[in-house]
């Protein structure tokens, strides 16, 4: 009976991966790709060394609009 308990338990750890990995996939093509076409973004990054932030900006070539601005701030 321990085979078995054990078999299931490795396919139930196999299950929870795929399902944490589907969703970090889904993360990255959510950060990544425009939500209206698809593109690949470019992104750019402005440093201001006063305010200590970066100013990331994301853009569609396709669509040829920005998608996304972020402030970071730098330690």
């Amino acid at each position: 009976m321990d085979g078995n308990k054990d078999k299931e338990t490795i396919q139930e750890k196999q299950l929870l991966f795929e399902s944490q990995r589907d969703e970090h996939q889904f993360f990255l093509e959510d950060q990544n790709f425009c939500c209206l076409c698809g593109s690949k973004l470019v992104f750019h990054h402005k440093i201001d060394y006063l305010s200590l932030k970066v100013q990331e900006d994301a853009d569609c070539p396709s669509c040829r609009i920005r998608m996304k601005t972020k402030d970071h701030g730098l330690q």
